[in-house]
């Protein structure tokens, strides 16, 4: 290896002797810049990375050689070695690396800035030859064909790339609109041409069949083609026979009545604005067309968004806006009808109730929500926030929690346990602790650790310290343990007017006993709390006694760096 960089070395000294722009010291760091990367693209495991830094760095010394000859106005060849040894880098790159399009990509960028165009083919067809199943490489090859007006290579090199990737739709909807292109500006050089004309994108019509014979079960495809198709005023024909074979086709696919529905509509905000009442009632019987031939969820789901979208849209007719909430409201109504609204819509539809001022009939969603999907979290707290809304008496409230107990699984519940207890706890409900302790009680993790750190924040703030403390005592002995309810108490014992050290370290004794071996934070809250509060002597015994109970590797790892004040490693 250190022959070959010497070897580099010696050349890249002849080379800096020539340039005379620069001086002796500027050689002397540029050369021994440029020894440290060769070194560093020559050792025996190598990385993309270096061969790209030492890239970056050649590109930095070709601008900087530019910049200094023309401020000294000096005419000189110096930069062309920098080029050469660039592309050789790239080259190398390329070899040891073939399969990083980055690399690829960035050294065809760099042929462009240098305007060595020939090379650029040349290295669009190594790449090809590697990547040749990435549509998306070939679309930037015809598109430089297409800039290099080589329309016939453009067209070329399309037609490989269908013919490798035959059922993508991304290659072929590309091969479509390269032609529609090529028609434009075939039409912009003729202009007498006129757009009725039926030769004109007939190659591009001849495509989109292709596609169609290789993806007939693809109906993301047509409305593809459909959307690229809309953007050029010639197809308006082969557009209308697009639209005719989607809905033949895919006569009971969800998305495609979707797609024709909202294509009813105007493309820009500005436009929908002002929307006619025509095109409205236009855009709402395709969807109607839609849910009577296809009654099920997705479809239902697809028309009330459309509904809620429409709605969202700013008009300065109330008479109009209020008219399209009714009728979203009805669709609500007549999807819950065929039992065909999901979770998430049904909190639509409750939201809208709300906006719209009909509160009596939240709660029959709410309890409607409920009974269509019992073992949803989301459907029951909508019933909890009803009754809050509403006021309602804790009784109801604990029923409905009741309720949700019963038919949600237990880890699940604590969503719903925390706003009751809260709503409760603020009407001053009287058997409230009792009810508090249900939860307390459980020996599910996901429900059990949260509520006792709960109860005993709750029990701090509405009693006394010495309460407080008797119902850590209690919270303690229930399986399994938890090390936040320990932080908790802890917490609430620093924020006394006397801090009584003894309780914490009992505290975090009990604590260390069952969690001392799996967490680091553990420990360094308790260095923290005792240095501060307590005996700053007894830091480092911690500090030793943590490292003999912590197990070697990344948690004893992870003491160290947080109890030095470093960051801690990332996740590989």
């Amino acid at each position: 290896m250190a022959e070959f960089v010497a070897q580099c070395v010696a050349q890249i000294r002849a080379e800096l002797e020539s340039v005379e722009f620069l001086s002796l010291e500027e050689k002397r760091k540029i050369l021994k810049k440029r020894e440290r990367l060769e070194y560093r693209i020559r050792k025996r495991k190598r990385q993309e990375k270096d061969f790209l830094l030492y890239i970056q760095y050649e590109k930095d010394v070709l601008l900087y050689f530019k910049q200094r000859k023309k401020m000294m106005g000096v005419k000189s060849r110096a930069e062309v070695p920098v080029i050469k040894r660039i592309h050789q880098l790239y080259q190398l790159c390329e070899t040891r690396f073939p399969q990083s399009t980055d690399v690829w990509l960035q050294h065809i960028e760099f042929c462009q800035k240098q305007k060595e165009y020939s090379r650029v083919g040349r290295l669009f067809t190594q790449m090809l030859r590697t990547h040749s199943n990435q549509p998306e490489l070939w679309v930037k090859a015809a598109r430089w064909e297409v800039e290099q007006s080589n329309i016939d290579d453009a067209r070329t090199l399309m037609q490989r790339c269908v013919s490798t990737n035959k059922t993508d739709i991304f290659a072929w909807v590309q091969f479509y609109k390269l032609e529609l292109e090529i028609a434009k500006s075939l039409r912009v050089q003729n202009e007498t041409a006129d757009d009725s004309d039926p030769q004109l994108g007939r190659l591009a019509q001849l495509v989109s069949q292709h596609a169609c014979l290789q993806c007939p079960e693809s109906f993301e495809l047509l409305i593809s083609l459909i959307e690229v198709s809309e953007k050029f005023n010639f197809t308006h024909s082969h557009c209308v026979e697009m639209l005719q074979q989607l809905r033949e086709t895919f006569p009971l696919v969800p998305r495609v009545w979707d797609f024709l529905a909202r294509r009813s509509l105007p493309s820009t905000k500005k436009k929908l604005m002002r929307l006619s009442e025509w095109q409205e009632e236009c855009f709402f019987s395709l969807y109607e067309e839609a849910v009577a031939k296809i009654p099920t969820m997705e479809m239902w789901t697809l028309y009330i968004e459309g509904g809620l979208e429409l709605m969202a849209v700013a008009t300065t007719e109330s008479d109009r806006l209020h008219k399209r909430m009714e009728r979203v409201l009805g669709l609500f109504q007549r999807a819950a009808d065929h039992s065909c609204l999901s979770v998430d819509m049904f909190s639509h539809w409750i939201s809208l109730q709300r906006q719209g001022g009909e509160g009596d009939k939240v709660r029959e969603t709410c309890e409607l929500m409920a009974q269509r999907f019992p073992h949803s979290v989301e459907a029951w707290c909508q019933c909890l926030n009803q009754h809050f809304t509403s006021l309602s008496p804790p009784d109801l409230v604990v029923a409905c929690l009741n309720r949700a107990l019963v038919a949600l699984p237990e880890k699940e519940t604590w969503s719903v346990w925390e706003p009751a207890l809260l709503y409760l706890s603020a009407a001053n409900y009287q058997h409230l602790w009792s009810l508090m302790e249900k939860p307390c009680i459980s020996l599910c993790q996901e429900l059990g650790v949260p509520a006792r750190v709960f109860c005993l924040r709750w029990t701090s703030v509405n009693k006394d310290m010495q309460a407080t403390r008797d119902v850590f005592s209690k919270l303690s002995q229930y399986k399994p343990g938890s090390l936040d309810l320990c932080l908790e108490y802890v917490r609430q014992e620093l924020m006394q007017e006397k801090v009584k050290i003894k309780k914490i370290r009992k505290a975090f004794e009990n604590a260390i006993t069952e969690f001392g071996k799996i967490s680091p934070d553990l420990w360094l809250r308790y260095m923290e709390v005792e240095g501060n509060h307590g005996d700053p002597l007894q830091v480092s015994s911690l500090g030793s006694r943590a490292m003999l109970q912590l197990p070697p590797g990344p948690l004893q790892d992870t003491f160290c760096r947080l109890r030095a004040g470093l960051p801690q490693a990332p996740e590989c």
